[in-house]
């Protein structure tokens, strides 16, 4: 996410040429007069979420995405509104076929994702209020739990893979 010339914040993606030193190239992903931020690509690498102000309010938008063969991306069709009302930190459940974020009002949604030659979602759903100040982090991969972050909360340690067979 980096400030545009003549824009809001955009959102841009990192091309790492192999060369002696190897560099990275941005390639502006959405820009626009508006902020664009908190980018999360599709388990599959095809869409990628996102928040604008495009609205007038954050909102949550899906726009597609393709790696062409010589690595340039390109955008697939336009964005496609998925939040009502506002939206802030999209993220996907690990099969791709549902999305969450945390809406306006603080509750948690959820939209069923259909993406095929397009992206098709249904209408949002709160799932539960979040606790007041909470950072949305991310969702289990079957998406039934849920890692919220809360400011001034006694610090925790989270523990993965612990009993691994």
């Amino acid at each position: 996410m980096t400030p545009g010339a003549n824009s809001g914040f955009d959102l841009s993606l990192l091309r790492m040429d192999h060369g002696s030193p190897p560099e990275f190239k941005p390639i502006p992903f959405a820009q626009s007069r508006f902020d664009e931020e908190d980018g999360r690509f599709s388990p599959d690498g095809r869409w990628i979420a996102f928040v604008s102000n495009e609205s007038g309010a954050r909102e949550i938008y899906v726009r597609g995405f393709n790696g062409d063969a010589a690595g340039d991306p390109t955008t697939a069709g336009v964005s496609t509104l998925v939040s009502k009302g506002g939206g802030r930190s999209p993220r996907w459940r690990r099969d791709g076929k549902e999305l969450f974020y945390l809406g306006a009002d603080g509750k948690l949604m959820t939209v069923d994702v259909a993406a095929g030659a397009e992206f098709r979602v249904s209408k949002p759903t709160p799932l539960f209020q979040a606790p007041p100040g909470a950072i949305f982090a991310d969702a289990s991969p079957d998406g039934q739990r849920f890692l919220m972050l809360q400011d001034g909360a006694a610090p925790f340690t989270v523990v993965m893979n612990w009993a691994k067979n």
